[in-house]
């Protein structure tokens, strides 16, 4: 997974601007392109409105790494307990540049933190086929 968070760092400092300037969004929900496909891997471009997140999920097994291009994020890391309920464990905030890295079980959330349009690039490794979602527990 190194390898692939070296690249995708590569890729927004050579083409981040580009990239970003070229990414659809939409008003009712997060979009997600898909740029790339591989023997073995994908990328996806998805952009993010402000308001604008993901549900509490996981990526089925597959690995995926994801960078930031424009805007800032907002990743919450949960952890499911022996009944089945999910809690935030982390929480960590993304701008410019950083790169995040998930095994393909992580659970996690994603939300576009302030009132820039956030782009990022994510990719899957191998390709991905889908995940769960999950909903969180009430938290104290």
């Amino acid at each position: 997974m190194a390898h692939w968070m070296r690249g995708l760092e590569r890729l927004a400092g050579k083409w981040g601007t580009q990239i970003g300037d070229h990414t659809p969004f939409a008003s009712d929900s997060y979009t997600r392109t898909r740029i790339y496909v591989g023997t073995g891997a994908e990328l996806w471009l998805l952009g993010w409105m402000p308001g604008q997140g993901s549900t509490v999920h996981d990526h089925g097994g597959v690995d995926v790494a994801y960078v930031v291009l424009a805007g800032a994020l907002e990743e919450e890391v949960f952890v499911a307990d022996d009944a089945g309920r999910v809690h935030v464990i982390a929480a960590r905030r993304v701008t410019v540049g950083g790169v995040v890295a998930c095994d393909g079980y992580a659970i996690h959330r994603v939300r576009v933190v302030g009132s820039t349009p956030l782009v990022t690039v994510h990719l899957f490794a191998p390709r991905y086929v889908g995940g769960r979602d999950f909903e969180p527990a009430e938290q104290p």
